[in-house]
């Protein structure tokens, strides 16, 4: 861990853009990973349809009893196309009966709309164009324990990439720069109980990501529907 700079001792709320020049800097500063990995560690699928299959947003909806989170700005401003996705791999029984030690996911696909998700190379085409996937995990794991409290003291971290602990509203947001153009958002929700951990696994440098979390703030809570399916 480095030592703290003046930039770093400063600790606001994230509330609108653009972002204060401080938050700026130092995202802007954090280091991708640089060590090395373990051989066929992270290495992504050859095709978006190998990772994901099609979900209704309705059937994402009554599995919760709540709305996922959605970034929409990413259609308006990236051009991106929104697609409620789960992986393709992955059963789904109901939330109530997840398993002991098991997880459920449940995802939204922001992609270029010319990619063909079976096309060879689409998952690598994809994110050259700034794909971005938002999840929501249920079950084993969630929610995380909750941070403290923010700071933006920088946390070196050659294997997987730097990272800060940042306020957007009243949450505690992990920033972590994966890649140079690759960030990873991750924050805890704790109701409705049991709890959710929410990811934003973003094809975009950690300013324009947390930028995209700013704007669409309002549209990544998780509010219960009246009457939550069991």
């Amino acid at each position: 861990m480095t030592e703290p700079t003046d930039d770093e001792i400063w600790d606001e709320p994230l509330t609108g853009l653009p972002l204060p020049p401080r938050a700026v800097r130092i995202l802007d500063s954090l280091l991708p990973m640089r060590g090395r990995s373990r051989r066929g560690y992270d290495r992504p699928p050859d095709t978006l349809a190998e990772a994901w299959q099609p979900a209704s947003q309705a059937s994402s909806r009554d599995w919760l009893g709540f709305e996922l989170p959605t970034l929409p700005s990413l259609t308006a401003d990236h051009g991106l196309t929104e697609h409620f996705v789960v992986h393709s791999f992955e059963e789904r029984p109901p939330r109530w009966a997840i398993p002991p030690g098991s997880n459920v996911t449940l995802s939204i696909l922001y992609v270029p709309a010319d990619i063909e998700w079976a096309a060879p190379g689409s998952y690598a085409a994809a994110a050259e164009r700034g794909m971005v996937t938002v999840s929501l995990l249920a079950g084993d794991g969630a929610p995380w324990p909750r941070v403290p409290r923010s700071t933006w003291q920088v946390r070196t971290n050659e294997a997987s990439g730097d990272s800060v602990v940042v306020s957007v509203g009243s949450a505690l947001i992990g920033v972590q720069r994966r890649r140079a153009a690759s960030t990873r958002l991750a924050w805890s929700v704790t109701t409705p109980s049991p709890g959710f951990n929410v990811e934003v696994w973003a094809h975009l440098p950690p300013v324009v990501a947390v930028s995209a979390l700013v704007k669409d703030w309002a549209s990544t809570r998780l509010g219960p529907l009246p009457h939550p399916h069991r």
